[in-house]
């Protein structure tokens, strides 16, 4: 997977940009579940 291949080059080893990749990856996954619920809930605009 090419995600991975990024990590392994450009993030692994360095602690700061490890940090700075779980920080991230909890906000996308906070985010899809608020997506998730607000659209559940009909509270979504589509276009």
């Amino acid at each position: 997977m090419y995600s991975g291949y990024l990590y392994k080059n450009y993030i692994a080893g360095d602690p700061a940009r490890e940090q700075v990749y779980e920080e991230e990856v909890i906000n996308a996954e906070l985010a899809r579940k608020i997506y998730d619920l607000r659209t559940k809930a009909g509270l979504t605009k589509t276009a």
